[in-house]
């Protein structure tokens, strides 16, 4: 803005399919994540944080052999990723290094 310039941030919300399930994923304004599931894309039931950590950047999602993998950016600057066969029961994080 006037030749200067100013960092802005966007909002990403990640989404992946597992079973019958959709699955979105978002860093909140508190930079804990969010998790929440539909079963028709329309419908969606509320955001749960089900110990997401803290995360300076938005987390990913993905599904691969039935389960649901998550990671994001910890505030160390490591990875972190955990899973889930139902999107609510999580293993603990791991780093990945």
């Amino acid at each position: 803005i006037n030749g200067k310039a100013i960092p802005i941030e966007m909002s990403q919300i990640a989404m992946a399919s597992l079973g019958n399930r959709l699955y979105q994923s978002v860093r909140g304004f508190d930079n804990r994540i969010y998790t929440r599931s539909s079963t028709d894309g329309v419908n969606w039931n509320g955001w749960n944080n089900n110990g997401g950590e803290n995360t300076p950047t938005a987390p990913t999602l993905a599904a691969l052999n039935a389960r649901l993998y998550q990671s994001h950016q910890g505030l160390d600057n490591r990875i972190y990723t955990r899973s889930s066969s139902d999107g609510v029961n999580w293993t603990g994080w791991n780093n990945n290094g």
